[in-house]
């Protein structure tokens, strides 16, 4: 029995093991997907993804800890398992929270120390006293840490006030007054420092949380069934008559450049067209409008969707708005888990599918049993834990989590973040419902379609070339040209045609 239980143990950290892993790529895949390719920091990218791994890790804990605390007992019998000892359960919740206050100490320090720092270290970068070596690693990182000293001093004074802050040993109301209630309020100061951190993040974390994330959620589903009426949108009339005018000059360009030859278009420009028409409902009589894709493209689909309810520009996120950002998501998360742990699935992250046998009649002769031996003499009387309970029973056998054993204790020992966490859920189903019925009744808009198209077309690289007369008959002056006009000068590049090339990104 004892072997059975360290296997079904081994296993769970096994899979929250991979699952970390898998994490590890997800925040890796994430970085690089919206950072910008021309200000790249080796500095900012590892901090970015092993701050989102951390936190994500953190989250990802709460279904671990729930499977190890149930796996201990017998939902079937309202019982422990005769491997589950108390001492093999303490060991358990012990080993949880470690690694609790292991991640949640790193979530803190990486959003209120790390993070700061990277975006100062990234900003003293001067690359011309690099290549003038005046700018040293210590005279970096000195400027860096001059910068980052406040929010140190806010870290620690965090822990400090936490450390010795009073906590609320004394209530009125009997709800108050219960074990496992006072129970929470056993624990020394270090604990107590923690807590005080993580509930001060999770309260800061509810303001976007309830204004942005909100937000995002209401426009995920609107988004979906809503359609464009036509009759009712003038601006949007104009719009697409806009794009249709565009596209009709777009082929004439095309086929200009063929000189009524289609076989004399470049393969980029043939490819161009057919995929024009390969993707119009009406082809040429609406001059190959794009109305929509016949095909369904997953990441297409899978970019779209993320960019409403995380909205950064892919591959143009600089490195300081990709740190503020990686903040942002830590803080929501936090508030996120709370939410579900707390408010919308509080029976789940607290026991489980944790039951006991709450038999009063058998309570004299189950008293004198551990609790893997005391069986319950009908299965009606088996029902789930509840940290309400007045049945001695619940407490020897069902065993709480510690995710939900550490966020009560930011409720109990500080209130005022209780408070807020809790009326923080009414704000945010406010905003939630308002956002609903306004994105509802909203006219869809090509507006922004085409700003995101704008400030894609403006990254482009343009190119400067210099042409050169006929083997060599002078040179003009640089002009600005088409990308698929220097791919044509290149190809004449034996004939003496192009002289050089200069790459000029404007932003």
């Amino acid at each position: 029995m004892a072997s059975q239980g360290f296997i079904q143990l081994t296993l769970i950290w096994a899979v929250y093991a991979i699952a970390v892993v898998l994490l590890l790529a997800i925040a890796s895949l994430f970085v690089y997907l919206y950072q910008t390719h021309r200000d790249r920091s080796t500095y900012v990218t590892t901090v970015c993804i092993f701050t989102i791994t951390c936190l994500l890790a953190t989250v990802l804990l709460l279904p671990v800890d729930v499977a190890l605390v149930s796996s201990t007992t017998s939902s079937e019998h309202g019982r422990r398992k005769d491997w589950a000892t108390q001492d093999k359960v303490d060991q358990i919740t012990n080993t949880l929270r470690i690694v609790y206050y292991l991640l949640y100490s790193l979530d803190a320090v990486l959003c209120l120390v790390v993070i700061p720092f990277t975006y100062f270290w990234y900003e003293e970068y001067d690359e011309v006293a690099k290549e003038e070596g005046t700018q040293g690693f210590l005279a970096r990182f000195w400027a860096a840490g001059k910068y980052t000293i406040v929010f140190l001093v806010l870290c620690i004074a965090l822990f400090v006030i936490g450390f010795f802050a009073p906590v609320a040993r004394h209530r009125e109301g009997a709800h108050f007054d219960l074990d496992y209630f006072k129970r929470l309020l056993a624990e020394n100061h270090g604990e107590r420092a923690l807590t005080f951190a993580l509930g001060l993040l999770i309260t800061l974390g509810v303001i976007p949380y309830c204004f942005y994330t909100a937000v995002g959620l209401a426009l995920l589903p609107v988004s979906l069934i809503q359609s464009a009426p036509s009759i009712s949108a003038p601006a949007l009339d104009a719009s697409v008559t806009a794009q249709l005018e565009s596209n009709v000059e777009r082929q004439r360009q095309l086929e200009g450049r063929a000189h009524g030859n289609p076989d004399g278009l470049s393969s980029k420009d043939q490819r161009e067209l057919e995929a024009l028409a390969a993707n119009s409902i009406c082809k040429r009589r609406c001059g190959y409008l794009l109305g929509h894709t016949n095909l369904f493209q997953p990441i297409n689909y899978i970019l779209v969707e993320t960019a409403k309810v995380f909205p950064v520009d892919y591959a143009h996120t600089s490195p300081q708005a990709l740190l503020i950002a990686t903040v942002l998501l830590t803080l929501m998360t936090l508030a996120t888990n709370y939410a579900i742990a707390m408010l919308v699935a509080p029976q789940y992250a607290t026991f489980g599918p944790q039951t006991f046998c709450n038999d009063h009649n058998d309570l004299s002769l189950s008293s004198s049993l551990s609790p893997s031996a005391a069986a319950c003499s009908s299965p009606a009387h088996i029902i789930p834990c509840s940290e309400t309970s007045s049945n001695p029973a619940a407490s020897r056998v069902c065993t709480p989590s510690v995710a939900s054993t550490f966020l009560n204790r930011v409720t109990v020992n500080f209130p005022l973040f209780g408070v807020v966490d809790f009326w923080a859920q009414f704000v945010f189903l406010a905003v939630f419902l308002l956002s609903l019925v306004l994105l509802f009744f909203r006219t869809p808009r090509l507006a922004a379609a085409t700003a995101a198209t704008s400030s894609a077309a403006n990254h482009r690289p343009q190119v400067r070339c210099y042409l050169a007369g006929y083997y060599g008959q002078g040179a003009s002056a640089g002009n600005i040209v088409d990308l698929v006009v220097v791919e044509r000068a290149e190809k004449d590049l034996e004939t003496g045609f192009l002289s050089y090339c200069e790459i000029d990104f404007l932003s």
